[in-house]
């Protein structure tokens, strides 16, 4: 119905100033640690996964000293899918949101739909998880939250289709818009995730200082939870795969 959304973007850039929370795959030692025996075969290991990673992009400026955990989202071609702003022929974007739980919304709903799309039967798995912040500044970015887009926010941010998000995206990548703010489309609660389509929007080379989290996550196909590792600081979160569905049926992202 809004397939063919279209603004004059130009005229709705506005600065943003914000922190985005982003959760990814656990980022100590131990997460590959455990497959070899010894120190120098875990080198070993490190060094044949980096060879066979897409190239990272240091010859453009924005990444030069940039933290692999804000360069790495760019550095991958996109998802079968792609993903809400981006479709299968364009730049990966960077994801956060605006808190942990938010992130892990989203965390939880790509492990069901893992999960249950797979022929295999997993049982239970658990993972650990890495949650950081980073701080975003730049003055060419949308709020896709705000009019005139907001009206549209059933559309922008639906919960099975990214038709009318992709098409938005590449208009927003055309008009150089280098981060972006919308409706997170997972989260129980209203909520917000940041996107990126230039580490440049980055306001430094780091993520940000003393915001680093660890938690366990524990799934199986009909729910997700997540345990933080120091418990008594940040409650726990759970999700059901009932929690996503639409018309009792589990979203494929497209």
């Amino acid at each position: 119905m809004h397939s063919a959304l279209k603004f004059n973007l130009p005229n709705f850039i506005q600065p943003l100033d914000t922190t985005a929370w982003r959760v990814v795959e656990d980022q100590s030692i131990a997460s590959t640690r455990k497959l070899v025996d010894s120190f120098e075969e875990h080198e070993l290991l490190e060094q044949l996964i980096e060879q066979v990673k897409p190239e990272i992009p240091q010859q453009q400026p924005d990444f030069l000293g940039l933290h692999y955990l804000l360069f790495t989202p760019f550095r991958y071609p996109p998802l079968q899918y792609g993903s809400r702003f981006g479709n299968r022929s364009t730049p990966a974007l960077w994801y956060g949101s605006d808190s942990v739980a938010t992130a892990l919304s989203e965390v939880a709903f790509y492990r069901l739909y893992f999960l249950r799309a797979s022929n295999a039967d997993f049982g239970v798995t658990e993972v650990r998880l890495t949650a950081f912040a980073a701080d975003i500044s730049t003055t060419s970015a949308l709020d896709l939250t705000a009019p005139p887009f907001a009206q549209y926010t059933a559309a922008i941010s639906a919960k099975t289709s990214y038709s009318v998000s992709q098409a938005l995206g590449q208009q927003m990548r055309d008009a150089n818009i280098n981060a972006f703010q919308y409706y997170a489309a997972r989260s129980k609660e209203t909520a917000i995730n940041i996107a990126l389509f230039t580490p440049k929007a980055f306001k430094t080379k780091q993520p940000k200082a003393n915001c680093w989290q660890t938690w366990i996550c524990i799934a199986d196909q009909q729910s997700v939870e997540f345990y933080a590792r120091r418990r008594n600081d940040f409650p726990n979160q759970r999700f059901r795969a009932t929690d996503f569905m639409v018309a009792g049926v589990f979203p494929t992202p497209n």
